[in-house]
Order: structure tokens, then C-alpha cells, then sequence
């Protein structure tokens, strides 16, 4: 028998579960969940977008929103659609990247590898059922059937990042070698005028052929490539190009932005998206998207004059917060606001802005911001600035009238008319990097001194014996305490207000947000959401309807539901009362290796082998028969 990957047997054994699980998972909130947008494209009402980390997404409402197709975690480069059928090639740059191509026929639904893989994707074009993929390592291959066979159509060796077809002629962009042109679908290729550089990006409209070149900027054939002309734009990197009717459109690297031509490249303006590194470009209609390398994707309905991000925007989710009917997020990107309980984002203020926390006192919403403390008490229309001294604010805490405020370097302030004014406390020369109050307690975590408490609302401080760690977060229930810290350092408890501490089984994880539900203890870390019902002797993982075990940063509960806030902005949700009435055995951690019969047995192709392990990793291992 021959060797079968375990990755086989594994993803086989996935399925299988997937479709006999029947209890609660995370639900992952519209959005535009990445923002290292790579490649867009469009199938009727469906556009689809591929990003480093996040693998595929799509919008069905022009890029208003977004939802993550199954294809997650994996760095996608290129997209084509022919038909039914949805292609994504994924590079090998990456260590998210598999250098696979993808297909799928239902809309994203569900992805199966094509026979190309191994060799890094990073350009596809369809030409009626034909399709071309440009590799990393080994020139062009073609497809006729969908991608079930290809074959090997020349450019031995050679780094392909683009393709574009006029006519009879196919166009490939190289890496070191410029542009090289084929007219019978591959067999042969001959060298254009442009025969050395790199080529980013292809298209042709009209016998027109442009192409953006690391040696020339962008340039223009109107012969098949025999001659070239050199438009204005001649040093900027171009990373993309896209046509609209007689505008051609460009996406440059090097915060530079999107520009547009009207007259062949003659001239070129400058649009106001002036300031972030653009890599992809489309259109739909009227509406005109272009993918960033770091701050998702924006749109324009008034081809380029404006432009204003897509839902939700990259950036980690720092703070989850209700006020009212509204829901508000703070990011590492500005400030998102829902008014449907979470289903849709929009950003309404402090874009490109990193937000620490929010927080809700008095009909006031309080945003934490890397310039400073703001606060609105008419839902956003009007904001005011409060002055606490000169130093980043971490961390906000609210207590009946009271107010607290945990600084870098200066301690802990207070307040107790809405923010108005503030007042050092006599714990003045520390970084606060969390903050909680609790039955007439107030506990604050630093970054290196562990937790500090007071009993008069910071007039005085004592140092508990928890004294030498990063506190990332704190959670209080009667006389329990819980610090989360940084590092790696695990989750401490104290059954005495803080007094003496002891390291929980939660231990070698970063702690980055704790919420209390009843008698159950949540934990978000770098490896997901974790439950303990006996205050931390034992946990139970709860990460199903993550495409990944998330870096969860922040944890609510709003509306019957607990929310995570993850890196990168994913915005997921879960029924409170299933995740803590559900208990699955896939969720429960094993405390051994565990290896099981497989079935059925004797063994073949189809046959299912489960196993657990007792901590996060990622088992490599292979499957051997008979010889």
C-alpha cells in the first residue's frame, strides 16, 4: 500500500465531525477580516477577495460587508473565476502559505485542492475553459477541465506574478525577465522589448497593452508588445493595475495610493486615497474597491474622488462595549459602531487611530486612544477631549460615579465627575496595563510589579504577593481573583482579595481577557477561548467556529451572547447559555496522547483515524502500509 499523508486521514476525519457536530459554536461577524488584501475578483453579484493571512472572502453587496469563505489561514495571492468555478492560488512566501490551487464550485462553500500544488500561485487568467496559472517556481500550466489536469506550458523556472490576454495573445509578467508573450496557449514564448525586471501587473483593453515594471513604472504597447512607451508615472512602485472603460487605474506601493489616467497614461491624478500601500483594484458598477496592505479594503462610488473603508476594518479588537441599543469596538484602526447587535460594522470615528479600551458611565462613552481620552454623550455626534495629564492611557475602569484610569509610566488617575477632571493617585510611577474594581477594591495590573490593589479608591496602595509579572487582565468574584498575564506566564487566582496567589492549570498562555459568567470562568489567550465551570483547576477548550484558534484580545458579555474580539478584527459571538450548558468531548482537553482504531478496518483511502493530544500543536506524522 502506498503512504498516505496524514493530512489526508485528518481532513477526511474533520469532515466527519463538522457534520455530526449539533451543539453551539462561534459565529463570525460580517467584515473585511484582514487587512493584507492581495487579489479581488467578480462573479455577478459576488466579489471575492484574497488576503495574506485570511485565505478568501466575498461580498454579495459590493463590498459593503464581508463574509470569510472555509478557505481561512492561508496566504492567497491570485483569484480567477470561470463559470461555477471560483480558483485561488496560494503562495509559498508565507508560512501560512501552502503553494496549493484551490477550487470551488458553490460559492466559496467548500474548497478542494486542484493537481497543482507545491509550486506557489501568484497569477491565474481565464481564457473561455481554459485556465493559466502563473507559479513561483516553474514557469505557466493550463487547464482544460476545470483544473483536474494541467499541463506544463513553458517559462521553465521562472517567478510568473501576472498574466493578461489580448486577442490570441497571452501575456506573462516574470520576476527578473519583463514580459514574454505567447500566441498559440503557451507552447511558445518569445521575449517582448520589455525582456529584463520585475513585471507586477498586466492588463490589456483595446489592442492596449499596460504593464507596471520595476525598471520603467508603467508602460504601454500598442503593437503586441514590440515597442513600449513610458507613461509619467515612472519610479513609484505600481503593485496593480485595472481598467474602468477609458480609465486605467493604479494601485501603488509605498503609502502612495491610487491613481487614475484619462488619457493613456499621459497624465496621471493622484486620488485621496493618498497614504496607504494599494495591491489590489476593482470594479463593480459604479463602485470601485482597492485592497491595502494593512488597512483592509475601501471603496469609492465617485471613481476615486473619495473613498471610505468596507466594514469591518484590520486591526486587533481591543474592546467590545453596550450602550443602549448601540455596541460599539474599539480597534487598533478606530472605532466601529453597530446598531443590529453586532451583524453589521460600521467605522464612525478615530480611523487609523489605535483605541486601548471603551468604556460606558453615565450615558457617556469613553474611548481610550493613543491621543488621549474622548467621550461622547449624544451617541458620537459631538466628542470632548479629556486632559489626563501627559502619558498613554491603557486602561479605563468604571464604579458608580467613579472613574479610573490606568496610565504608562504615572500610575493610576481618577475621577468623579464624568471625566471632567482627573487626580494622580498615590500609585503615580508605574505602567497600568489593567484595571478592575470589585467590592469597595480596586485592583490594577502593571507591567511589572503584578497587581496592586487599594481600598479607598486609590488613595493608598499595597503591593499583593503577585509582584513580578505583566498583567494583561483581571477578573474579580467575591473573594476570587483572577490575573491573566503576558509572556506566556498563565492565569493566577487568589481566594483571598488578592492577597496570596497560586498559578491555575490555565499555565504557559498569555491571558489576555477574562469575563466571569456564573460559576464559569472564560479566558481569552494567544490559543483561543477557554472555560473552566471549578475556578481554574480544569479547563475545557471552546474554540469551534473559529476557522483557527484565535488570539483573542478582549471578551463581553452583551445581549445573551459572549463576544471575542480577535486579531486582525474578526468580531466573533456565541449564545452565553449554550457555550456554558455544552460540554462536547472535542472540546475537553486530553491529559494523554490518545491514538484511536481506525475505521474501517482493514485500512483504505476513505478510512477515519482520530486522536487527541493534550495541548495546542500541530502533530506531523505519516501514515505507513504494507509493503
Amino acid at each position: 500500500m502506498k503512504k498516505l499523508s496524514l493530512f489526508f486521514a485528518f481532513a477526511i476525519l474533520l469532515l466527519n465531525i463538522a457534520n455530526n457536530y449539533t451543539f453551539s459554536q462561534w459565529v463570525q461577524l460580517e467584515g473585511s477580516y484582514d487587512g493584507y488584501m492581495t487579489c479581488f475578483a467578480k462573479s455577478g453579484d459576488n466579489i471575492y477577495a484574497g488576503s495574506f493571512y485570511k485565505g478568501v472572502s466575498f461580498s454579495s453587496n459590493n463590498g459593503q460587508s464581508w463574509i470569510q469563505t472555509s478557505l481561512g489561514n492561508i496566504d492567497i495571492r491570485a483569484i480567477a473565476i470561470s463559470g461555477n468555478y471560483i480558483f485561488a492560488g496560494s503562495s509559498t512566501v508565507l508560512p501560512c502559505g501552502t503553494g496549493y490551487l484551490y477550487v470551488s464550485s458553490n460559492g466559496g462553500k467548500n474548497w478542494n485542492q486542484t493537481g497543482l500544488n507545491n509550486i506557489g500561485i501568484r497569477s491565474l487568467i481565464v481564457s473561455g475553459n481554459q485556465i493559466f496559472a502563473g507559479t513561483e517556481t516553474n514557469g505557466i500550466y493550463l487547464s482544460s477541465n476545470n483544473g483536474l489536469n494541467w499541463q506544463h506550458r513553458g517559462l521553465d523556472s521562472q517567478f510568473v506574478r501576472s498574466l493578461a490576454i489580448e486577442g490570441n495573445s497571452i501575456f506573462a509578467g516574470t520576476m527578473n525577465d519583463g514580459i514574454r508573450i505567447s500566441t498559440n496557449s503557451g507552447l511558445y514564448w518569445s521575449e517582448t522589448a520589455i525582456n529584463n525586471g520585475a513585471i507586477y501587473s498586466i492588463v490589456t483593453s483595446n489592442n492596449k497593452i499596460y504593464a507596471s515594471t520595476s525598471n520603467h513604472g508603467i508602460v504601454i504597447s500598442s503593437n503586441s508588445g514590440q515597442t513600449w512607451s513610458q507613461t509619467t508615472i515612472c519610479s513609484n512602485l505600481v503593485n496593480s493595475l485595472f481598467l474602468k472603460g477609458d480609465t486605467i487605474y493604479a494601485g501603488a506601493g509605498l503609502n502612495n495610493g491610487v491613481y487614475y489616467s484619462t488619457n493613456s497614461g499621459q497624465n496621471w491624478i493622484q486620488t485621496s486615497l493618498n497614504n496607504k500601500s494599494i495591491y489590489a483594484i476593482l470594479s463593480n458598477g459604479n463602485i470601485l474597491l482597492a485592497g491595502s496592505f494593512n488597512s483592509g479594503i475601501y471603496f469609492s462610488t465617485d471613481n476615486g474622488s473619495s473613498w471610505r473603508k468596507t466594514g469591518l476594518n484590520p486591526g486587533d479588537v481591543r474592546k467590545i462595549v453596550s450602550q443602549n441599543e448601540n455596541m460599539y469596538s474599539g480597534t487598533v484602526d478606530g472605532l466601529l459602531h453597530s446598531s443590529n447587535n453586532g451583524l453589521n460594522w460600521q467605522q464612525i470615528r478615530f480611523n487609523d487611530t489605535l483605541i486601548y479600551s471603551l468604556a460606558v458611565l453615565n450615558n457617556n462613552l469613553f474611548v481610550i486612544s493613543q491621543f488621549g481620552v474622548f467621550k461622547t454623550s449624544n451617541g458620537g455626534i459631538n466628542w470632548l477631549k479629556n486632559n489626563i495629564g501627559n502619558n498613554n492611557i491603557f486602561a479605563f475602569e468604571t464604579s458608580a460615579n467613579m472613574l479610573f484610569a490606568g496610565s504608562m509610566g504615572a500610575g493610576v488617575y481618577a475621577s468623579s465627575n464624568n471625566g471632567d477632571n482627573w487626580i494622580q493617585t498615590s500609585l503615580n510611577d508605574k505602567s497600568i496595563y489593567s484595571l478592575k474594581f470589585s467590592g469597595g477594591i480596586l485592583f490594577a495590573g502593571t507591567n511589572l510589579n503584578g497587581v496592586l490593589k487599594s481600598s479607598d479608591y486609590g488613595q493608598t496602595w499595597s503591593q499583593t504577593s503577585l509582584n513580578d509579572k505583566a498583567i494583561a487582565s483581571i477578573e474579580v468574584s467575591g473573594n476570587l481573583v483572577f490575573a491573566g498575564t503576558y509572556y506566556n506566564g498563565g492565569l493566577f487566582m487568589s481566594t483571598d482579595s488578592g492577597e496570596n496567589w497560586n498559578l491555575t492549570s490555565l499555565e504557559n498562555q498569555t491571558v489576555n481577557a477574562l469575563k466571569i459568567y456564573g460559576n464559569n470562568l472564560f479566558a481569552g489567550t494567544e490559543n483561543g477561548v477557554f472555560m473552566s465551570t471549578n475556578n481554574g483547576q480544569n479547563w475545557i477548550e471552546k474554540n469551534h467556529g473559529f476557522f483557527f484558534p484565535e488570539k483573542v484580545y478582549s471578551l463581553s458579555i452583551i445581549n445573551n451572547y459572549i463576544w471575542a474580539g480577535t486579531k486582525d478584527n474578526f468580531i466573533y459571538r456565541r449564545q452565553i447559555e449554550d457555550i456554558t450548558s455544552s460540554v462536547n468531548n472535542t472540546e475537553i482537553i486530553p491529559d494523554s496522547y490518545q491514538l484511536f482504531q481506525n475505521y474501517p478496518n482493514p485500512f483504505n483511502q476513505l478510512s477515519i483515524i482520530q486522536f487527541k493530544v493534550p495541548s495546542l500543536s500541530f502533530p506531523n506524522a505519516s501514515i505507513g502500509g504494507y509493503p
